[in-house]
């Protein structure tokens, strides 16, 4: 049997507008420029800031990601040919909220959370046109992590699966 995570009652109206702001407000307004500029630069500061990042590998199910002095190591030792098989991105600082988790065979605990919005969907456009040809959201998902951690996968007891509930 499958082990799941659970919390409820998340900050959802506090949060959701905090995360598309941060998440979608330079991709309404691309200035092509300004953006290769600060991705060239983004190694660089990563290395001098390890703490504002985090390096992604270009894989599915999530973890293996690297942070902080793992990071930088990762960095510094990269063969060109593993550059383009991973994201480095800033991270984000979301709003910590309290929940209860709910763990299997425990008791509810009152904890420091981060909840996480996914929401499904796909984008065709042309860029350089300018022109968005199909854009549908197809559905949603939502986690809740512990502050205190990184990685977010509810299969390593670090997230839970959470629900919108909106008063």
């Amino acid at each position: 049997m499958a082990k799941f995570n659970f919390a409820f009652g998340s900050a959802l109206l506090v949060v959701l507008f905090e995360i598309c702001c941060v998440n979608f407000a330079d991709a309404t307004q691309p200035n092509e420029d300004d953006n290769e500029a600060k991705a060239n630069f983004w190694p660089l500061d990563a290395i001098e800031n390890p703490g504002n990042y985090v390096l992604k590998p270009n894989r599915e199910c999530g973890g293996h990601n690297y942070y902080d002095d793992k990071l930088v190591e990762k960095l510094k030792g990269f063969k060109q040919t593993e550059r383009g098989a991973h994201i480095l991105m800033q991270k984000l600082r979301p709003m910590v909220v309290k929940n209860y988790v709910l763990r299997p065979y425990e008791a509810a605990r009152l904890e420091e959370v981060i909840p996480e919005l996914g929401v499904y969907g796909f984008l065709i456009g042309d860029l350089k046109a300018g022109r968005v040809l199909h854009n549908v959201q197809q559905g949603y998902h939502f986690r809740t992590k512990l502050s205190r951690v990184n990685e977010a996968g509810i299969s390593a007891g670090f997230g839970f699966y959470d629900s919108v509930y909106l008063y």
